[in-house]
């Protein structure tokens, strides 16, 4: 069992104080910040609050009081959050089909954007989710604006918010690596080839909760053989079976923030070119993180020497250098994408993906930036590895 400190109801109350701030300077009245079952960083960010079955909001105004803005089933959820009894219930974020829950009073933005702002009224509102708000939610909101009232996408923002780190985030990133490796070695000693891929997948689940692990970062992604040229992709009642590669990736999620790693293994001898590849991406892997990886550097450059890299060795294009690692797994920036300035905290996973011939694997960990280079959450097994 790995223990940890959580984010702290002050915390999350600081936070919303500093994005209030921010606000003031952006000339917005207020900001609704949007949530789902799978997409959640923003909200969770402000509140630790996790949507279930039905969407989430919240609202932040300029100055004041912020509120949660939920369906008919969660009020006892949101009690549970630093926000309290701070909450509208709302059609907007209920169901994503209709449900009218009897003896509920359901409110509408014209009351939420009333009560922020005291009766005055709001201006300027800004998206902090866009690319998830509804069609008809975004209506909505328009319509509760003062006459000449503007919605700006503010999703750049949220992300500059949260790229850079406290120690504490970084903390509860570190622990949650860590519990993946300790869940990671007793699977290798668990798992057997005759087990399905769900029935070996339901053995990282177990190890994650064993070791004080909050549930699943992502969906486990768990099969064998030629599945394992999908980059992505769900477990199946198929046997791991012997002689096909297998690959493992999954990763806990610890006081709200993610986790990943990833390594492939196999039932059997494996080929000398399939171990070669293996060697090779590890390889590049630590090269990366060790060599490339320092505060200062472009994003744009470490890429470049990443894929030079596997040019020159004949390996083709490869997949991004590393991508952003937080409340979600994968989370801007990502080097493959971004010319920004590395920093001091900022937290990524060196997630890299390869495809042979007729398998695929990929060898995933995490770290984070430090004054002079990178803190390396987990580094076992950096091997091809046989049973």
């Amino acid at each position: 069992m790995f223990s940890f400190t959580p984010i702290s109801n002050q915390e999350y109350k600081d936070r919303i104080l500093a994005f209030q701030k921010r606000m003031d300077e952006l000339d917005l009245d207020a900001v609704i910040v949007a949530g789902t079952a799978c997409t959640y960083e923003n909200i969770r960010y402000f509140t630790g609050y996790w949507p279930m079955f039905e969407r989430g909001g919240m609202c932040i105004p300029r100055k004041g009081q912020s509120y949660l803005l939920i369906g008919a089933e969660a009020p006892g959820l949101a009690r549970e959050t630093p926000l309290g009894d701070n909450y509208f219930i709302m059609h907007d974020f209920s169901h994503t089909f209709p449900i009218e829950w009897k003896g509920v009073k359901y409110s509408t933005f014209n009351d939420v954007f009333d009560k922020v702002s005291e009766g005055k009224g709001i201006r300027r509102v800004g998206l902090a989710d866009a690319s998830i708000t509804s069609y008809e939610t975004y209506e909505n909101i328009k319509a509760a604006l003062l006459p000449g009232g503007e919605i700006l996408d503010i999703t750049t923002e949220m992300i500059r918010m949260r790229n850079r780190k406290t120690d504490h985030e970084v903390d509860l990133i570190r622990t949650a690596n860590k519990i993946n490796e300790k869940v990671f070695e007793e699977f290798l000693g668990q798992v057997r080839p005759e087990m399905t891929e769900l029935q070996a997948q339901g053995l990282i689940l177990a190890g994650i909760y064993k070791y004080g692990g909050e549930g699943e970062s992502f969906p486990t992604l768990l099969y064998a053989g030629e599945r394992t040229l999908n980059q992505i992709g769900r477990g199946s009642h198929s046997q791991l079976g012997r002689n096909r590669l297998i690959d493992c990736d999954f990763g806990a999620m610890l006081g709200t923030y993610s986790s990943a790693y990833c390594r492939p293994f196999m039932f059997g001898k494996m080929p000398e070119q399939m171990k070669k590849e293996i060697n090779f991406v590890i390889d590049m892997h630590k090269r990366l993180i060790y060599d490339w990886v320092k505060p200062g550097i472009s994003m744009a450059d470490v890429q470049k020497k990443f894929v030079d890299a596997y040019l020159e060795a004949g390996y083709g294009h490869p997949s991004g250098a590393s991508h952003g690692l937080g409340i979600f797994e994968c989370e801007p920036p990502l080097m493959s994408q971004s010319d920004m300035i590395i920093e001091k905290n900022m937290t990524f996973a060196a997630d890299h993906f390869y495809k042979g011939d007729g398998y695929g694997f990929r060898i995933e960990d995490c770290y984070a930036v430090t004054d002079t280079g990178t803190d390396l959450f987990t580094d076992g097994f950096w091997y091809p590895i046989e049973l």
